[in-house]
């Protein structure tokens, strides 16, 4: 006999579906009803609607596992019931979530009732949880940051099988499954469909088999790819052996057959973003301690400018002095020579208003690029700026990569700025970066980068070309007053980025340049594609510098995608995702 209470706590006899708990989100527009049928639990989803929406239920798990989608949200997007069945439950009290989305929704909201089951489940149908302890992936940890939930070890994610209603020593099989790719690019994606087809496994394979305890858990770890971001996999758990002997053989969950969500493989880039001066000078000789006299390679700074000595260590990293680090201070002019002193590398003496408290030193000559502390002025810089550093803009980086499956993770400066370098040649490219470089030692650290906000490269060799940014190896540059002077010019002169927002190219610039530290495009001349974006073929491909400069200030930032696999595509985006770590 099947009884049931209602909301006002009368007892009803008779019917087929026993209403158990009906619970309404006042705030939202949508509600639910949670029923009894004898073992099951009925969850009925009403009131979502619009262009798409989504439901899911789970028991006494409040993550989510799955949910039922529809697109348009019902005929017309006038809406939708949702009918989601939870089999296979102890008898007990039980905690039931409810997960719905709509447009109205932020994302999916959720809402929680208990309820009582008595009746106890089929003999046939014994009774675990399948859980994954994370649903996001990281190859490798190699900076800060940390894993992801559920992740306490690279490329791997534990896999747990809890037992509700199941006789101890239960045979439960797993198996690993390939899902169709999440990216936007490339759709419509199939299964089995992932850049490293051979990782996604358990000790011993694609699958294994397990037997449950009388409580508690059972564990095993999925490995995931060491350098394959956006592969994707979900576990796979039934009582049934013909889940990994039979091909053909369907996860039906009203069969028992549970599914985990979706996990996914990304990487992490750690890149330190970095500013220039826009006025500095570097240093002709070691100045001491104590010192109110520094020897500098220009007179162009004033009396009562405030400046700031800034220092790096060695750029071999193996002088006694490094120990002490980056540092700078800061001081008032007090006088500068008109004429320089051979007696000191023909340096202009710089008088400061008080003693240092620390040295700086000079470095090496490589090509025409001088290395060394310096002398940067706070107060006045040739393009009149009260910001005496160069920026960029780094909103679109995050969201760029991400579309790679790569987390970038900002990595702590020196909070010691870089001085200037004007028409900075390839060569000096990547000894000013290394030498100002916090995160490197003697060797940078893996999956390290950093990426700076200059002022001007060397000329290019054709006349009427310039460059808005240059990447060697782990350095990125983004040519600010470059930028600057294109954006600002006459169009006669600059007509693919005159009259351009500078911060907005400066930004578009900065995910162009980072892209290329994972060798995008390297099978085009210049390692510039010549192909036009996957979202939109009306716009260029980021990586298309040639003919993108004048798309550079409209904040679309997306790459290309080419073919009809992610095995064999033409993309930025695969060609980040396919790169092995440690990125160089």
């Amino acid at each position: 006999m099947n009884t049931t209470t209602s909301g006002t706590g009368l007892r009803l006899r008779s019917l087929l579906l026993s209403l158990a708990t009906i619970a309404t989100l006042p705030v939202f527009a949508w509600s639910f009803q949670v029923a009894l049928n004898g073992n099951d639990v009925i969850v009925t989803v009403i009131g979502l609607s619009g262009t798409q929406c989504c439901a899911g239920a789970a028991m006494d798990d409040p993550n989510l596992a799955g949910s039922q989608c529809s697109i348009p949200c019902g005929v017309g997007g006038q809406g939708r019931t949702y009918t989601i069945p939870l089999i296979c439950n102890s008898i007990g009290s039980h905690t039931v979530y409810v997960y719905a989305s709509d447009p109205s929704t932020n994302g999916n909201e959720y809402k929680q009732t208990t309820i009582t089951i008595n009746d106890p489940p089929p003999a046939s149908c014994p009774q675990f949880d399948l859980i994954a302890a994370g649903t996001t992936v990281l190859t490798h940890l190699y900076g800060s940051g940390g894993y992801p939930p559920g992740q306490t070890a690279d490329g791997s994610i534990k896999i747990s099988l809890r037992p509700r209603a199941a006789p101890a020593g239960t045979n439960i099989y797993l198996k690993i499954i390939d899902p169709p790719d999440a990216a936007l690019y490339g759709t419509p994606h199939q299964n089995d469909d992932n850049l490293d087809p051979a990782a996604g496994t358990f000790p011993g394979g694609k699958t294994t088999t397990v037997t449950l305890p009388q409580s508690g858990t059972v564990d095993v770890v999925l490995t995931a790819t060491s350098f394959a971001s956006g592969d994707n996999y979900q576990v796979q758990a039934s009582a049934d052996p013909n889940l990994i002997s039979d091909p053909n053989f369907v996860c039906d969950p009203n069969n028992g057959c549970q599914t985990t969500p979706v996990i996914t493989a990304w990487k992490r880039i750690y890149i330190e973003m970095d500013e220039m001066y826009r006025n500095s000078l570097l240093l002709t000789e070691r100045t001491l301690s104590g010192a109110t006299v520094a020897y500098a390679t220009g007179n162009s700074f004033r009396k009562g400018d405030k400046v700031t000595l800034v220092h790096a260590p060695s750029f071999s990293r193996l002088e006694e002095q490094d120990v002490d680090g980056f540092y700078s201070e800061d001081r008032t002019i007090v006088d500068v020579a008109r004429k320089p002193d051979p007696a000191h590398n023909g340096g202009y003496a710089v008088t400061l208003d008080a003693q240092l408290a620390y040295p700086y030193y000079t470095d090496f000559k490589v090509g025409a690029t001088q290395l060394g502390d310096a002398i940067a002025d706070l107060t006045r810089n040739a393009q009149r700026s009260s910001d005496p550093l160069y920026q960029f803009d780094e909103q679109y980086v995050a969201a760029a990569f991400a579309e790679a499956f790569v987390e970038v993770t900002k990595a702590s400066t020196s909070d010691v700025r870089i001085p200037l370098y004007e028409n900075l040649p390839d060569l000096g490219i990547t000894y000013v970066g290394g030498k100002w470089f916090r995160a490197r030692d003697v060797t940078i650290p893996d999956n390290f980068g950093l990426a700076i906000a200059a002022a001007t490269s060397a000329p290019l060799p054709n006349p009427g070309e310039f460059s808005l940014g240059t990447t060697g190896g782990p350095y990125s540059y983004v040519w600010r007053q470059n930028i600057d002077n294109a954006t600002s010019g006459p169009r006669s002169k600059f007509p693919l980025t005159s009259g351009l927002n500078a911060t907005t190219v400066s930004g578009e610039v900065l995910v162009h340049e980072l892209a290329h530290q994972w060798n995008v495009n390297s099978t085009y001349l210049n390692n510039e594609c010549d192909k036009n974006s996957y979202a939109d073929p009306t716009k260029f491909c980021q990586g298309n510098g040639p003919h993108n400069s004048g798309q550079y200030g409209d904040g679309i930032v997306k790459f290309h995608y080419v073919g009809n696999s992610p095995l064999s595509a033409d993309s930025g985006y695969i060609t980040i995702r396919k790169t092995g770590e440690p990125r160089p």
